[in-house]
């Protein structure tokens, strides 16, 4: 089947109607997105937190003749239509009702009493058992398959799994249990369940390393049981009915902190589209950088998958820009994602439903606009095969305070998952290409030159396969010294501290693409004795006034910020024109705005309002309207004393705009650098510049005013409260530049590029 770079997450909070769903997919088709993932979000889901949803039955015959003109219109439009195997979240319940019609499925837990242990049947279904997977197949996947199963692996791509119940964590007052177990954990760790390890789950047991191993142990039996009885079984299903099976599960961000949710890599190893989420801001400029987003990676690599996903956005707030979600998408992309899936476009945000997890990626956020030109862009940087290249390096997937009493997470956690950090930004520092990988690597997959052991191994099962693996001649560390990790950097970096590479196949051959995470412009530099050629993105400008230059044997690539560029040995050199430098002043007149409008009851909308004054001399409209959100039309002129062709290149954009030059039309650019390739006549040019901000002002003033005051506040609403006011502005700030191309001659203008200095200072 075909690549898919980028779909969405369509959320169904509300009963859709024909007409709404044909105009809703046309909205994402137009937006430039490959698939869509129904995502049924009943009313009785969460109630607490989401206030309002679909009415109709989930699963009942309304819901399938909706869901059947959603597969017939994205038949129509040729968009991959993805199912989704829950109403809500965590999967395998059937919206709570299985347990209902399969008692036998419920969850058996442990608890101590003064005479030993008393067995607890908890209403959560047990999928350690493969019976209850299978309830679950026929009360889902199979209701799907009755309706829509000759369009499987067709129209209907895959479906997918999400955070599945999954509480084994030990720690607490209650332990789970399942059939089997026991003598798993025997026959593996050669100890008795019952008497040396069941008592050190419990709260209270202590921190000791003989806890810390009994637990790890449990751990592991628990995730091998989960692998077997509900990976395995339903990528088995999926595979008999040509689907892909998708998902991930739940605390990816966590596991070096709490070590509490089992072996990520076991579990999605049956998957094949393996993810992580980051839905809440784990991965944001100037925060984290998402190491944990190899999880998804690694699998793909070690069972040689095309594809690993990342499912973005959710709780991020309205403070999203377009350039913030091209950071997030860069900074997966190095990392070996490349599917992105932002989330939710909400079918409905009339009333409480508005509240959802404060996102809305939909024409009702005034962000909408600049997805055309991200999606253009992550189908062509994601356009490589995820699991084709076998890295050097593996960092083993160990924690080194596994799973503490909950709740009781202690400065000894924090320390040791910085220490992890430390161990991951040093390798991502020193171009290393690398993978995690756990126990059953060391026993099945080809060995590595280079194993990074991060903390002390005291199971004896480990110990002895490392063992192993050295007298096999891997080199073992520990991580902390970065000498040992630069002599298996992919290339020999010369300069560019802080600049994220990754090796990646293409269709066209080997590449390597790079990433600057820095708000400031860099140059990444390399020694290199090949000659290196740049895959041109969608819109090449960029690339044409920011050259790839080698010289003396450095290859130097010039890097906007937030900037991502694709290099391979196969491509052509891009040589840019010789420019003239001319700054402008385009005195630019608002001709109208259209403000986004929440409400408490209301229908969100964009209202126009024509202004016809002079924009504020700081570039920004909001210094005139503080609260604003949405966009501003601007005019604006400039004289030429003869025609050319060149760039305009706007020093900062607040956040995202689409131009036009005399009346003819650009381009959009939704990120860094705002350069635009156009025709200029003798004479006065007259610029239309519109600039999309978001709706983060508007959303803040309704929450204020209307939301809180009223009391629809949820746990989410009082998450992204306190995240940091990031995009207040809107406008165009800063110096206009005209590039004007003054030789277009191609043998003498490759002469003239190589002969220059490329040495940009960093800002």
């Amino acid at each position: 089947m075909k690549k898919i770079a980028a779909g969405i997450f369509w959320y169904w909070n509300a009963d859709p109607s024909p007409g709404g769903i044909r105009r809703q997919l046309e909205q994402i088709k137009t937006a430039g997105f490959e698939c869509v993932y129904l995502h049924p979000m009943p009313d009785s889901f969460h109630k607490p937190n989401f206030f309002q949803g679909m009415k109709i039955p989930y699963l009942g015959e309304k819901y399938f003749a909706l869901a059947g003109v959603m597969l017939e219109e994205c038949r129509r439009l040729k968009l991959s239509m993805m199912l989704y195997d829950e109403g809500g979240w965590p999967s395998g319940g059937v919206l709570d009702t299985l347990i209902r019609k399969h008692p036998e499925c419920r969850a058996v837990y442990l608890a101590r009493t003064e005479n030993g242990y008393e067995r607890r049947i908890c209403d959560i279904p047990d999928l350690l058992n493969s019976h209850t997977t299978e309830c679950f197949i026929r009360m889902t996947h199979e209701r799907y398959r009755g309706k829509f199963g000759t369009e499987f692996g067709r129209t209907i791509r895959g479906i997918f799994t999400d955070e599945p119940f999954w509480s084994c964590q030990p720690g607490g007052d209650l332990v789970r249990i399942a059939d089997g177990l026991g003598e798993l954990v025997e026959k593996l760790y050669h100890c008795s369940f019952e008497a040396d390890i069941l008592p050190r789950l419990f709260a209270g047991a202590g921190d000791g390393p003989d806890v810390a191993e009994a637990r790890r142990a449990y751990l592991d039996a628990c995730s091998r049981l989960l692998a077997k009885n509900y990976s395995e079984v339903l990528a088995a299903w999926c595979a008999r009915n040509h689907l892909e099976l998708e998902g991930h599960f739940n605390g990816e961000d966590l596991f070096f902190r709490t070590g509490a949710n089992g072996d990520y890599l076991r579990m999605l190893d049956a998957f094949d589209v393996p993810g992580i989420d980051t839905i809440w801001r784990q991965i944001y400029p100037g925060g984290g950088e998402g190491g944990f987003a190899r999880f998804a990676s690694s699998v793909a690599i070690r069972r040689g998958r095309r594809e690993a996903l990342c499912e973005c956005f959710n709780v991020y707030g309205y403070f999203l820009t377009p350039p913030i979600m091209s950071w997030v998408a860069n900074t997966l992309l190095v990392k070996g994602i490349n599917r992105i899936l932002p989330m939710p476009y909400l079918y409905s945000d009339r009333g409480k439903r508005k509240i959802c997890c404060g996102t809305d990626l939909s024409p009702r956020n005034p962000i909408w606009k600049s997805f055309p030109a991200l999606n253009a862009f992550w189908k062509w940087a994601a356009d490589f095969h995820a699991g084709a290249l076998k890295p050097k390096v593996w960092l083993l997937a160990l924690t080194g305070k596994p799973a503490p009493d909950r709740g009781k997470e202690s400065a000894a956690h924090a320390a040791a998952d910085a220490r992890i950090q430390k161990i991951m930004k040093r390798l991502d520092d020193s171009g290393v290409f690398w993978r995690f990988a756990n126990e059953q690597d060391l026993r099945e997959q080809p060995l590595p030159e280079l194993l990074v052991v991060p903390f002390s191994v005291r199971s004896p099962n480990l110990r002895e396969e490392i063992r192993k693996a050295e007298c096999a001649g891997v080199r073992i560390t520990d991580g902390r010294r970065s000498g040992i990790l630069r002599e298996y950097a992919q290339v020999a970096i010369a300069d560019g501290a802080g600049c994220r590479i990754l090796p990646c196949r293409r269709p066209d051959g080997d590449a390597l693409m790079i990433f600057n995470p820095a708000p400031c412009e860099k140059v990444f530099r390399f020694h290199s004795g090949e000659d290196w050629g740049e895959l041109p993105p969608p819109d090449s400008a960029p690339s044409e006034i920011m050259p790839l230059a080698v010289r003396e044997g450095v290859v130097n690539v010039p890097l906007a910020p937030y900037a991502l560029r694709i290099l391979s040995k196969h491509a052509q050199r891009v040589f840019s024109p010789e420019l003239s430098e001319e700054v402008l002043n385009p005195q630019w007149r608002i001709l109208h705005t259209v403000r986004t409008h929440y409400s408490r009851n209301g229908v969100s909308c964009h209202r126009k309002e024509h202004r016809f004054s002079r924009l504020p001399e700081s570039g920004l409209y909001t210094d005139l309207e503080k609260d604003f959100s949405g966009w501003i039309v601007l005019e604006g002129r400039f004289f030429l004393s003869e025609a050319c062709t060149g760039y305009l290149e706007f020093e900062q954009i607040c956040y995202a705009a689409e131009l036009a030059v005399n009346g003819s039309a650009a381009g959009v650019r939704a990120f860094a650098p705002w350069v635009f390739r156009s025709g200029f006549r003798k004479g006065w040019n007259r610029l239309r510049l519109t600039v999309f901000s978001s709706g983060g002002n508007e959303w803040r003033r309704c929450f204020r005013e209307e939301l809180e005051v009223a009391g629809w506040v949820n746990t989410y609403a009082a998450r992204f409260k306190e995240y940091e006011i990031d995009d207040a502005f809107c406008g165009v700030s800063g110096k206009v530049r005209l590039l004007r191309i003054l030789d277009t001659d191609g043998e003498n203008l490759k002469n003239k590029i190589e002969d220059k200095e490329w040495k940009r200072e960093e800002v």
